[in-house]
């Protein structure tokens, strides 16, 4: 896909550049060079995304016709049962008319039977086209910092991703232990956060256990994912100190042999939202993901929450043990994490709704 060419070509480019950088130690100045390399990239770029945008429309209009049909099928079936109620009701018929109306009631279920295998087909295209429609639009990262970048491959012992403010300033985590979350304090110094909460809890005002909503517990503007993930970690943490918000998702990632190359894996959880000059707390509510492993796409749903989350459907490709994309105009990049992608996290921001927020959830 045109999309997935990127990573090439990005990848020849950033070669080149490094060859001229190389050859410049040696005394001669490339700089004129590099810069070539730089223009003809962007270039390339360019060019790669408006093949793509291309071929997303194409697919677009096709789905379009394919819900025609599908609306024109279901009219089809609709008259057809019209039609064996009316030749049916009639009773008192002669032997000619009893003809008649046995020949309508075959021509009926012949239409009928036509209008459910052209739904048929229309569905089974529609699905077709909204796999491609994925394909088309993945594969985007947030940032070739996290999850593996544009390679798709997770290496880092702890891997994952951390978006700090409005800006999304992207960067990999910095943590130890998949507990905790890492940040620079206002003295520049490295500060370990705790951020895996045991579910059942008690709170120590209420005295009653947590309510652990989707595997999330809300302490103010902070979400933290609780102990029912075992080898991952999401949310959001405020730091009061220095006033900065970070949305997270980290996790010990699954080996690329043991990620499946066949079927679909349901997963359930939940999902962390912020809305841009909201002055209200961050909020909670569910996800749910399917991934197709064999066609490398995943779709994931987050479930609207009146006057709090808007509904939001989006996805991308998987490669690796990732995933990244960019679908209905979010974007998204998270991972799979444990033995045999029992787990899943990511981080998604909604440039047209200027929100962002962190997801993840465990295989059902």
């Amino acid at each position: 896909m045109n999309k997935i060419k990127l990573s090439i070509i990005a990848l020849s480019c950033v070669m080149a550049l490094g060859a001229c950088s190389s050859s410049s130690k040696g005394g001669s100045d490339n700089s004129e060079q590099v810069r070539q390399a730089e223009i003809e990239l962007n270039q390339r770029i360019t060019e790669a995304n408006k093949r793509a945008e291309a071929a997303t429309k194409k697919a677009e209009d096709s789905l379009k016709k394919a819900a025609e049909s599908v609306k024109k099928a279901d009219e089809s079936i609709k008259k057809a049962e019209v039609a064996i109620k009316v030749a049916q009701s009639n009773g008192n018929q002669t032997e000619e008319e009893k003809k008649a109306t046995e020949a309508a009631i075959k021509a009926a279920e012949a239409d009928r039977k036509a209008a459910e295998e052209a739904k048929k087909a229309a569905e089974e295209r529609l699905k077709q086209l909204e796999n491609l429609k994925a394909d088309e639009k993945a594969r985007i990262p947030l940032s070739d910092k996290i999850f593996g970048g544009i390679s798709g491959e997770m290496k880092d012992v702890i891997s994952g991703g951390v978006l700090t403010g409005e800006e999304n300033e992207a960067s990999r985590p910095l943590a130890r232990d998949v507990r905790d979350l890492t940040i620079i304090d206002e003295s520049g110094k490295l500060v370990d956060i705790n951020i895996l909460r045991r579910a059942g809890d008690i709170d120590p005002w209420t005295y009653e256990e947590y309510d652990d909503l989707y595997n999330l517990r809300k302490e103010g503007q902070t979400i933290l994912s609780n102990s029912n993930l075992q080898s991952s970690a999401f949310g959001t943490y405020v730091d009061k100190l220095t006033g900065n918000q970070y949305f997270y998702a980290q996790g010990l990632p699954t080996a690329v042999t043991q990620i499946p190359t066949t079927g679909f894996a349901e997963y359930k959880g939940g999902a962390v939202y912020k809305k841009d000059g909201n002055q209200n707390y961050s909020e909670i509510s569910e996800m749910k993901a399917t991934a197709d492993f064999a066609n490398k796409v995943i779709d994931i749903n987050i479930t609207e929450k009146a006057n709090a989350v808007p509904g939001m459907n989006f996805g991308g490709k998987i490669t690796g043990n990732s995933f990244a994309g960019e679908v209905n105009g979010i974007k998204t990049q998270g991972g799979f994490f444990g033995e045999n992608a029992q787990e899943m996290t990511g981080l998604f921001t909604n440039e047209a709704d200027q929100s962002r927020g962190a997801f993840g959830g465990i295989k059902q």
